[in-house]
């Protein structure tokens, strides 16, 4: 019982013996069958008492039971609890959200919630506030909050007035913010997951669009090569021997020949193309792909070769071989960034 209830007790008592000693009538001049009566309504009066004793004590258990169980309820619940005042002072604080950012309720009670905050949260914390615990309902904060030296936290916030008093005293009955604190970080990373697949799947799509559209040019362009590589041939049978245009004609031919290679590489990424295996020379053919490969990478990274020689023969489609190359390369350029590098094929 505390010191304010004992002393309610004290006043109550000394009321009740005044008042029985200004109405009390003197024993001699009652009768017996007064005393009588008056001895039974006593005993009455005190088995009255009793019982309500009875009722209070069993009311008093009931009510440290809920008590209890409303501390249970209240520590051992999945999301944090906080109680706040108008400024934003901790006025207690669940087990739960202790764990969560790793200190001990006595380190929180009295304190402001702002100090679990850092950096731009806390500010915008502080500068809503004050809205916020006028009308919390329907609105919500979000929050990163550091759970230790180098831990935190994604945290979603929603507020309840209450008028219950709960933990530190408070100043003349002002109600309370309960706060609900939620730790949405696995959300973040599930929707964080969600916008790298779909950024992926616009990437994939993009090259899928970018692959039937370079098929579709690949082939007009090859068709076009085609005439080129025929028409050279002709203008190289139609030449005398030892004539100055032959050396010109032989190098459009052999560039030709490339882009008709590049073409078929382009149509069997898209898709459209035939793939044609043959004996491959590692060697000459990266070495033939390094001006195209130093081409694709950052500027930052520098791109080494370091082929030894010979290198065992290889059994398969060159275009295809050309294309995990540049693969390969270009993956290595893109997780260096923008930090520079060397990328070495070996």
């Amino acid at each position: 019982m505390t010191q304010h209830n004992q002393e309610g007790m004290k006043h109550l008592r000394e009321k009740a013996e005044a008042s029985v000693a200004e109405h009390q009538p003197e024993i001699s001049d009652l009768s017996i069958e007064q005393i009588r009566k008056l001895v039974h309504e006593l005993q009455v009066h005190q088995i009255e008492l009793e019982l309500q004793n009875e009722e209070l004590r069993r009311l008093m258990t009931e009510l440290e039971q809920s008590r209890n169980q409303f501390s249970i309820l209240f520590h051992q619940a999945p999301i944090g609890y906080l109680a706040l005042d108008d400024v934003g002072l901790i006025h207690e604080a669940n087990e739960t959200f202790c764990r969560m950012v790793g200190r001990n309720r006595n380190q929180l009670l009295g304190s402001p919630f702002a100090d679990c905050l850092e950096g731009d949260d806390r500010s915008v914390f502080l500068s809503r506030y004050r809205a916020f615990f006028k009308n919390p309902i329907g609105k919500n904060l979000e929050a990163l909050i550091p759970s230790g030296p180098d831990a935190a936290f994604h945290a979603h916030m929603e507020g309840t007035i209450i008028a219950t008093s709960l933990g530190r005293p408070q100043r003349d009955n002002q109600p309370l913010l309960l706060l609900t604190i939620t730790d949405i970080s696995e959300r973040k990373r599930a929707e964080e997951r969600r916008l790298q697949l779909e950024r992926q799947m616009q990437q994939t799509q993009k090259l899928e669009s970018l692959g039937v559209l370079a098929g579709g040019i690949a082939h007009d362009f090859n068709n076009l090569l085609t005439i080129i590589l025929g028409n050279t041939s002709l203008a190289l049978d139609d030449l005398p021997p030892l004539s100055p245009a032959g050396e010109s004609l032989l190098t459009i031919e052999k560039t030709s020949l490339r882009a008709a290679e590049l073409c078929r590489q382009i149509l069997a990424y898209s898709g459209k193309g035939r793939f044609v295996i043959d004996d491959i020379r590692l060697g000459n053919l990266v070495g033939d792909m390094f001006s195209l490969l130093q081409s694709s990478i950052s500027k930052k990274a520098t791109l080494n070769l370091n082929l030894k020689e010979p290198l065992p023969p290889l059994h398969g489609d060159p275009g295809q071989i050309r294309q995990v190359i540049m693969n390969l390369v270009t993956n290595a350029s893109e997780a260096i960034g923008d930090r520079g590098g060397v990328i070495t094929i070996s």
